[in-house]
């Protein structure tokens, strides 16, 4: 429970409350334990006469309040608001949060874009590749390039969460997720070049013998029936032989063939087990299960991207290479992007990226219904030690206004940024 005190009696240790807009302070977030005396100066120069404070969450009491004056006195007139100097540190804060707010609007815009350029990329590529074969290898080879060479280019790369987007199959999202996340392994096992070149490649391709199981298999939301299942476990097979004609190196092939097989067997179509599955299509295995729990065919069955992880982990370890899925939860973080979740000031955030470097301290998108939502505000947690993420949130715990201000979707798409822009280091 909130109280309220006079703003002469707060003190470094204390939790307080901010009930100003967001550009009307020059601090990180509106709820923040108080840790020096500049920062004190700075909230008297607000000219705030009262403040909320957070018993549970401070170290300590406020000031006692200051003696009225004795009845006969006149009464003392207000002190002006001290004007802090142009050059003071609250404000030098202030001018950097709002250039690390506008480089961070920047790369949401440009992963967007980028996105949207590769997923139609990709939805050629696998339309074409019956009528124009070579030349579809030909521009897939291009694509999966492009994508190497950012990723290892770049001294680091941010993995960020998109919801569905209008107009691109979910057979396309399913397809350039996988790539995505199957070069991120890649780049944390420190692969080769060439290595990644084969692996970017299968993974585009892992799912094309799809296109010969019966639609209304792979459109069918109820549990399939064992004949369906059946059916639908041949694409492995289907895909081996679309593509054995278009000169496909090996390992791309193996990845065709071999990204449903399991470390421990129970995979298919051939229950290959451990060693004996190639180690590419171990990648691709572990990154096309985690999107298939995030982006299932019936989106009421839709894990969050959490709680996806967190499944593989418990459920499924025995499934998958060991140094695969501890590349896996380093890259992505423990809450990966697309998670809803809840801060410990008790904001409700969406994370919208994660540095693999500063994998426990994502970048998300604050609930703020002042901001507008093509303006949101966003925020580096790793510049923000006071705060940390609380829980992990299922949509259905938060309002629809909630959902559709972070646009959270039933379906998530990853994409990368190799972008790193000079941000201006925390105050």
């Amino acid at each position: 429970m909130l109280h309220t005190i006079s703003i002469d009696q707060i003190k470094v240790g204390l939790y307080i409350h901010l009930d100003l807009h967001w550009m009307e302070h020059p601090f990180g977030l509106g709820s923040f334990r108080i840790k020096s005396d500049e920062q004190i100066h700075t909230l008297r120069a607000l000219g705030l006469q009262q403040i909320r404070f957070d018993p549970a969450k401070s170290d300590v009491q406020p000031l006692p309040p200051i003696a009225a004056t004795a009845p006969a006195a006149a009464p003392a007139a207000a002190p002006a608001p001290i004007a802090p100097a142009t050059d003071d540190p609250a404000l030098v804060a202030k001018r950097q949060r709002l250039e690390r707010l506008r480089l961070q609007r920047e790369a949401m815009i440009r992963v967007e874009k980028n996105y949207l350029r590769a997923a139609n990329s990709v939805r050629n590529l696998q339309q074409g590749l019956d009528r124009y074969p070579a030349q579809t290898v030909t521009e897939a080879t291009r694509l999966v390039e492009q994508m190497v060479s950012e990723f290892l280019e770049a001294p680091e790369v941010s993995i960020h969460a998109l919801g569905s987007r209008p107009g691109v199959p979910d057979v396309f999202v399913h397809a350039l997720n996988v790539a995505v996340l199957s070069l991120l392994l890649a780049r944390h096992l420190r692969l080769p070049a060439a290595a990644m070149r084969l692996l970017g490649q299968g993974a585009l391709f892992h799912d094309v013998g799809l296109a010969d199981v019966p639609s209304r298999i792979l459109r069918n939301t109820d549990p399939l029936s064992a004949v369906e299942r059946a059916a639908r476990e041949l694409h492995c097979e289907y895909g081996l032989r679309r593509t054995q004609a278009l000169g496909l190196p090996p390992e791309v092939r193996a990845i065709i063939e071999q990204h449903h097989e399991l470390a421990d067997g129970s995979g298919y179509p051939n229950h290959l087990k451990g060693d004996a599955i190639a180690p590419l299509a171990r990648i691709v295995a572990v990154a096309n299960q985690y999107d298939n729990l995030c982006n299932p065919v019936n989106p009421a069955l839709a894990l969050t991207p959490h709680e996806a992880l967190s499944r593989i982990f418990r459920q499924q370890k025995a499934c998958f290479d060991p140094g695969l899925l501890q590349g896996l939860i380093r890259s992505l973080g423990v809450y990966p992007p697309g998670t809803l979740v809840s801060l410990s000031n008790e904001a409700i955030c969406v994370v919208t990226s994660v540095n693999p470097a500063r994998a426990l301290k994502p970048v998300v998108v604050v609930y703020e219904p002042a901001m507008p939502d093509d303006e949101p505000m966003i925020i580096d947690l790793a510049l923000q030690p006071e705060v940390n993420i609380s829980a992990a949130l299922r949509p259905a715990a938060v309002s629809r206004e909630v959902r559709e201000y972070l646009r959270v979707r039933s379906r998530v798409s990853y994409y990368f940024d190799s972008a790193t822009p000079s941000a201006p280091a925390a105050a």
